[in-house]
């Protein structure tokens, strides 16, 4: 009864690399991450215009909060967050200060050409919160996922590059689906 794992010691061996192909993917309780990911993301999305939208239409007494003010504290949030990920990826806080330095003084022109995009970056969060205080949940999540067929158009108009019927059945699948 051992001579026919005698005889296929190579199939043997290809079954034991794929088993430890399988587990070296990073899992968080047995499901891989991306997975997890995946689902972390749907969450936060829906997450996030739920309690925007009920923030923005629930009978409260006294003046609202400010759109403006939300926006800034959830960047603020953002650049901490990012800043903690920055001090681990460098060895600690010394080196990520240097690196944020150096990144910011070394070029004026290269800052002003990312205000733009960030500029209007806040600009289309503070609309956010106004379309969801005047629109419903879902007519909003569907006009908001229509910017990336948006951005596909206009990438073919403006840009000149070709998508394949495949990615536009994706687009399309994408802003019907939502």
């Amino acid at each position: 009864w051992l001579e026919p794992l005698a005889q296929h010691p190579p199939r043997r061996l290809e079954a034991e690399m794929a088993a430890q192909k399988e587990g070296s993917s990073p899992t968080m309780f047995g499901i891989p991450m991306k997975w997890v990911s995946l689902l972390m993301l749907v969450a936060q999305t829906v997450g996030v215009v739920f309690m925007m939208r009920l923030s923005r239409t629930a009978a409260v007494e006294g003046p609202r909060y400010l759109n403006t003010t939300a926006v800034f504290f959830s960047e603020v949030i953002k650049m901490l967050c990012s800043y903690v990920f920055l001090c681990q990826e460098k060895g600690g806080p010394a080196s990520a200060t240097n690196l944020v330095i150096q990144t910011f003084t070394r070029s004026a022109a290269e800052n002003l050409k990312v205000c733009v995009p960030g500029c209007l970056y806040t600009l289309q969060n503070n609309l956010l919160f106004i379309s969801l205080s005047n629109l419903s949940g879902a007519v909003y999540q569907v006009t908001y996922q229509l910017k990336i067929l948006t951005t596909a158009v206009l990438s073919v108009l403006i840009l000149g590059k070709a998508l394949g019927p495949t990615k536009w059945g994706a687009l399309v699948t994408l802003t019907a689906g939502v």
